[in-house]
């Protein structure tokens, strides 16, 4: 009888760890968000059920890592979840990107388009 009880308990456990792993687990990154935004940057990363409110005339780009989705979205409330976001009151463009799981194929006129500054030194 005990080692059913364990055994049921196990199972519980084994049952909710997906919910509490996803839960602070990095899905999406901010690609860029219009001025406004003061919580909000570009190359956040986001985290599922987080929410993102934007007035009717902002506009934020996410790429989600998992399901290689791409969005742009203008106005209303966004809430990020594992494959793509929920857009109440707003307009959304999906499109897919090129990519494995998380490990994106960059073309090479993505990395023509694609920069960075490394600053080094005294400050």
């Amino acid at each position: 009888m005990k080692s059913k009880l364990g055994f049921v308990g196990l199972l519980s456990f084994l049952a909710i760890i997906p919910s509490i792993a996803s839960a602070g687990m990095n899905t999406a990154m901010v690609e860029s968000i219009s001025s406004g935004s003061a919580n909000i940057k570009a190359l956040d990363y986001l985290v599922i059920n987080q929410s993102i409110d934007l007035l009717d005339n902002q506009t934020i780009t996410i790429s989600y890592m998992y399901s290689c989705t791409r969005e742009t979205i203008t106005g209303g409330r966004v809430i990020i979840k594992n494959a793509k976001s929920v857009v109440i009151g707003g307009s959304v463009k999906r499109t897919m990107t090129k990519c494995n799981g998380n490990q994106p194929i960059i073309t090479s006129n993505q990395l023509a388009e694609g920069s960075i500054t490394v600053f080094r030194g005294r400050k």
